[in-house]
């Protein structure tokens, strides 16, 4: 499983595998998973292609609302 470019190791537990990704933390993580359903002991390859996609989306998501919540401060700023 890859997300930004960085492949998850196989052998973690997602919940810890995620956290090699630029900007997840154990308690984003963690919060991914439970949004999703997901047990934190899974491992990537026990994902299906659609639990896959789903990890990749609130990746997505976040990092899109960081962007624009940057973008927020530096017009609300200037």
């Amino acid at each position: 499983m890859r997300i930004s470019g960085i492949t998850i190791p196989d052998e973690k537990h997602l919940a810890y595998g995620l956290t090699t990704v630029y900007g997840i933390g154990l308690s984003r993580a963690k919060g991914i998973l439970d949004e999703l359903n997901i047990e934190h002991t899974t491992k990537p390859t026990e994902l299906s292609t659609e639990q896959e996609n789903a990890v990749r989306e609130k990746w997505n998501l976040f990092v899109l609302r960081e962007i624009l919540s940057e973008k927020l401060l530096a017009t609300s700023s200037a």
